[in-house]
């Protein structure tokens, strides 16, 4: 009985926490990139921005929002030192698989 409370227990962690360190969709159904981050704040800020609908641009069909002009800017002028590696996609997974997986 011991047992079976124990491989319950680890059944629901590990089933939920999946659902815990889900990644975000590179680019969503709505073409919203990396669920509106600024891309330029991980660089400039060293940390995770949230973007506004006010500062966005547009890349290889994807919206990028951004926190502020100065960002947008700084996007705009040079997307592919901001844009993030394998599109968002697990380097591993695109190298030796040639599949796109989440990281």
């Amino acid at each position: 009985m011991k047992n079976l409370k124990t491989l319950l227990a680890v059944a629901i962690i590990a089933l939920f926490s999946n659902a815990v360190v889900a990644q975000t969709q590179p680019v969503d159904k709505n073409n919203l990139a990396i669920g509106g981050y600024d891309v330029v704040s991980y660089f400039t800020a060293n940390k995770a921005t949230k973007g506004t609908k006010q500062f966005t641009a547009t890349n290889n069909g994807a919206t990028y929002y951004f926190a502020s002009a100065k960002n947008q800017k700084a996007f705009k002028a040079n997307p592919t030192q901001y844009l993030p590696q394998c599109d968002g996609y697990c380097a591993w997974g695109v190298a030796e698989k040639n599949v796109k997986l989440l990281k």
